[in-house]
């Protein structure tokens, strides 16, 4: 049994491990990234459409709340 190879090969699987886990995280944070910058182009469109539609209503709609039913 030769122990330097074991060890040769638990250093190197814990080296690949370790790589791994590297690069797990740097392509989780580029699309945590992407998607907090695509969350940013939604809610910037819903203010623009939401702008565009006051502009096209007439000046009584939506001022007043009917409570009564």
């Amino acid at each position: 049994m030769d122990i330097s190879s074991g060890m040769q090969a638990a250093a190197l699987d814990q080296y690949s491990t370790r790589t791994g886990d590297a690069v797990t995280t740097t392509m989780m944070s580029k699309v945590m990234d992407m998607q907090a910058q695509n969350g940013a182009q939604l809610i910037q469109g819903i203010e623009e459409s939401s702008q565009a539609i006051q502009e096209a209503l007439p000046d009584n709609v939506g001022n007043n709340v009917n409570t009564v039913v």
